[in-house]
């Protein structure tokens, strides 16, 4: 369902990223202030929604798949919702910025501009909430598997396959926010 609010959609994914560290703060007892911080920077400086479309959630060159025709088709529709499509978008951007993918990232939004004829602004928001998830998401993987219920396939995507793109993920962070995830980098040897 819309939401008539234009902020809902940036909310929804800013608290699902809170709920998760303060649950796994009362179950542990440990703290994840970098990642408060993030979030008050994301509530600092949010923007509104103004584009919301059907997304696929994990939009990815591992979730497409080229028929012997040349057409392609996309895999893994569990996470379809309805969000501003900038948040596909900013997603699909952070994990174009692994360098196995070198330049693909801003080529991917200018086909998507051109394709439907729509400037898309304030772009860096919405890779950074994907970067929030996304790091949290590897913490998860290195420390917890329960904070955003993964599992052994999931840290081996993270830790082996893109593993680059852990450090990518957290400098983005750096570079957007200011926020430096310290001791997550350290655990994790970065």
């Amino acid at each position: 369902e819309l939401s008539p609010d234009p902020y809902s959609y940036s909310n929804l994914m800013i608290d699902d990223a809170e709920h998760r560290i303060i649950a796994w703060e009362n179950r542990t007892g440990r703290s994840l202030d970098d990642f408060k911080k993030v979030i008050t920077w994301c509530r600092k400086n949010i923007i509104p929604s103004d584009f919301p479309a059907v997304i696929h959630g994990d939009f990815h060159p591992t979730n497409v798949l080229v028929r012997e025709d040349g057409s392609m088709v996309a895999i893994d529709l569990s996470n379809v919702n309805i969000m501003d499509i900038r948040f596909e978008l900013g997603f699909t951007y952070a994990v174009l910025s692994h360098p196995i993918f070198s330049g693909y990232n801003d080529l991917c939004i200018k086909l998507y501009e051109k394709q439907s004829a729509m400037k898309i602004e304030n772009l860096d928001f919405f890779i950074i909430i994907s970067n929030l998830h996304n790091a949290l998401r590897m913490y998860s993987c290195a420390f917890d598997y329960t904070i955003t219920n993964e599992n052994d396939s999931s840290s081996e995507f993270f830790y082996g396959y893109v593993k680059g793109y852990t450090q990518i993920v957290f400098e983005s962070i750096k570079q957007s926010t200011g926020v430096e995830l310290l001791p997550i980098k350290q655990r994790l040897q970065l």
